[in-house]
């Protein structure tokens, strides 16, 4: 969390530290044009730090709040994620510009997800990665899945792709999913209400408002490297010269493969 100085110089002023904030003093006499920086390794091993406009990070709340919520009706979300990774941390912005309540964890365990939906009545809504989502509903537990039924009003799910299978016990379920494709470089480039688009549930939705995909296609398929360019898109890596190594032309290069069908869906490869 940051603060600019009539100097150009940035103070930190807060950082993530084992997922509290710890407040911190030092000057950096030097312009900065990020406002946070997230610890990423990606697919990959290798660490990497992401420097994060805070532009970018409003822009994508403020687009993801228009198409989850309408109405008066309010919500109590359960982050179930680390705020110090680009999900949980997208969806603590998100639910903090707007009438909705946050419930927040340090445990992610299945056992601590069930006690939270236990004794917790508020609960009505979920952001989760998917691949603990994935888990949860392979349980057994007649009992898990009655309360999740009977309370949960909505999924909102990133960090991985959710199987087709997940997605439709969701639905027979009557619960909402909202899915989208991201990561920390380009936070939620796509997004899809899957009760609105039922037809489109092997997809990952549209890009959102103000980002742009294309596909590099291999010459002997419809399908290639998923390309992004947009609002949503960091500043950059601490190694400027890694970052600039991920472009084609002036779109990101992601390094995962889908392609896009006749009506901009995105269709998640590999």
């Amino acid at each position: 969390i940051t603060s600019q100085s009539q100097k150009n110089a940035i103070n930190l002023n807060y950082i993530f530290k084992r997922n509290n904030l710890v407040k911190i003093n030092k000057k950096f006499q030097k312009k900065y044009f990020f406002n946070i920086v997230i610890k990423s390794s990606g697919s990959s091993s290798v660490a990497k730090y992401v420097y994060i406009k805070n532009e970018s990070i409003s822009h994508i709340s403020k687009e993801m709040n228009k198409q989850m919520f309408s109405g008066k009706k309010k919500y109590d979300e359960l982050i179930f994620a680390p705020i110090y990774h680009a999900f949980g941390f997208g969806r603590l912005h998100s639910l903090m510009t707007n009438r909705n309540n946050i419930i927040l964890t340090d445990t992610y365990s299945i056992s601590n997800f069930f006690s939270l939906i236990t004794e917790n009545d508020s609960i009505n809504g979920i952001s989760i990665p998917s691949k603990i989502l994935s888990s949860i509903l392979k349980i057994k537990k007649g009992v898990l899945i009655k309360l999740i039924k009977k309370k949960i009003k909505y999924f909102q799910v990133s960090t991985g792709y959710l199987d087709v299978s997940c997605r439709k016990k969701i639905l027979n379920l009557n619960i909402n999913l909202f899915l989208n494709y991201g990561m920390t470089e380009a936070m939620r480039s796509t997004f899809l209400n899957l009760k609105k688009h039922k037809n489109k549930i092997h997809t990952e939705g549209r890009p959102i408002k103000g980002v742009k995909l294309k596909i590099k296609k291999n010459m002997l398929k419809n399908y290639g490297e998923i390309l992004v360019k947009g609002r949503n898109l960091a500043y950059g890596y601490n190694n400027e010269n890694e970052w600039k190594r991920k472009f084609v032309g002036n779109f990101f290069n992601t390094g995962d493969i889908g392609y896009l069908d006749k009506e901009n869906f995105l269709i998640f490869k590999s």
